[in-house]
């Protein structure tokens, strides 16, 4: 069994999007423990970072060493997961 997509209320908000590598994640509706990982279209994980999130909370990316190209951003939490993707140029 999979993890399910977290509830309505859980969103994660990039921006800018597209970035040069720089970016913001904002995270609202989770409470508890959390992963954000990044990763290549081909499911390479190439960032991650654990946090404790209560309620919201803002997260800065610095990937300027990254090709350009499509990622995806994962919030990780141990009954869901929410996805976006993001492009680097």
């Amino acid at each position: 069994t999979g993890l399910d997509d977290l509830s309505l209320e859980s969103k994660i908000t990039i921006w800018p999007n597209p970035s040069k590598g720089n970016f913001s994640i904002d995270i609202t509706g989770i409470n508890g423990d959390a992963t954000i990982r990044i990763l290549k279209s081909t499911g390479e994980v190439v960032g991650a970072e654990h946090l404790t999130i209560h309620g919201s909370t803002s997260k800065v990316f610095n990937l300027e060493h990254l090709s350009a190209g499509m990622y995806y951003v994962q919030v990780i939490t141990g009954t869901g997961i929410i996805s976006e993707k993001i492009m680097i140029r």
